[in-house]
């Protein structure tokens, strides 16, 4: 299990990121963090592996082992970093270089130094297509992924994330540049292969439906904190309103992007003073500027002909 404890997180000036969480992680749960840009939530997943340092508090990880504070290249943290993966919003994969070999590197965190620089075994490379196969991406596997489209792209990052058979997989917005069908199979294939291998999984969203649809855990963060921690049927409107910092009509108004606010109507009498205000700088226009253009245009040409 993964703890946090009184954890905040301030990046200068004087930047409050995280305020005093105190959260736990079960084994094979899929959690959902909901919020807005800024509130957290990117910051959250990143103490988690430690690839940022708490301010104040602690990262407790699995046997009750405190992590934080601990050198980079201590060997408890570097077991935990082997047993968590990262699933990013960019995809961060090698474009010049095929699927399967980005799944390979997913396997060099449990590999000694010097086994880097040898060639896959065959074991390696077996491990590494079935990972693929299993986000349906096994045809795939000797293309390069520069010709792979977004969300193939996002399959091949949690091909690689499987291929250090983690603990945790921690995934920052894996669906924020996909269409919604897309966001929707990916989302489906992280809850599927993380129940199968009862990974815990910890994912920041934007979108509300998504989470109400694949969370059995929501964790909304506002200004650092907390505000939310439950299953989300229990994510109410007044909630989204306290996360979005807007009021209840316009969430209810927004359907679902609460962070959108409705646009204004238009008055007929708004629509028809446009229309004469756009009727009156054509005829200024008209009288200023094309015609006497057009005069001068017509006495050249009388010149020329004479």
């Amino acid at each position: 299990m993964l703890h946090l404890q009184n954890v905040s997180v301030t990046f200068p000036p004087d930047v409050r990121a995280l305020d005093n969480v105190n959260l736990q992680f079960r084994q094979g749960q899929f959690t959902v963090l909901l919020g807005q840009s800024g509130a957290g939530k990117s910051t959250l997943l990143r103490c988690l592996n430690l690839l940022q340092s708490p301010t104040q508090g602690l990262v407790v990880g699995d046997d009750d082992q405190c992590l934080s504070g601990l050198n980079k290249h201590a060997p408890r943290l570097r077991q935990h970093r082997r047993h968590t993966a990262m699933v990013f919003q960019m995809h961060q994969l090698i474009l010049r270089q095929s699927a399967v070999k980005n799944v390979l590197v997913g396997m060099l965190a449990g590999q000694l130094a010097y086994k880097s620089l040898m060639p896959n075994t065959k074991a390696d490379l077996q491990w590494a297509m079935h990972c693929l196969e299993r986000v349906d991406l096994l045809e795939k596997a000797r293309t390069r992924c520069d010709q792979l489209s977004g969300g193939q792209r996002q399959r091949v990052g949690i091909a690689r994330a499987l291929a250090q058979r983690p603990r945790y997989l921690l995934a920052d917005e894996p669906v924020a540049s996909l269409d919604p069908g897309t966001a929707n199979r990916v989302l489906s294939l992280i809850q599927k292969v993380c129940d199968q291998d009862q990974i815990t999984a910890i994912v920041s969203l934007h979108q509300v439906e998504l989470a109400r649809a694949y969370a059995q855990r929501v964790i909304a963060l506002a200004d650092g904190q907390v505000i939310f921690d439950g299953p989300p049927n229990a994510l109410s409107d007044e909630h989204l309103a306290r996360i979005y910092k807007t009021n209840q009509q316009t969430v209810n108004a927004s359907d679902d992007h609460p962070s959108i606010p409705k646009p204004p109507t238009t008055t007929p009498k708004e629509i028809e003073d446009e229309i004469q205000l756009a009727q009156s700088v054509q005829r200024y226009v008209g009288s200023t500027v094309l015609r006497p253009g057009h005069d001068q245009h017509r006495q050249c040409r009388q010149q020329n002909q004479s």
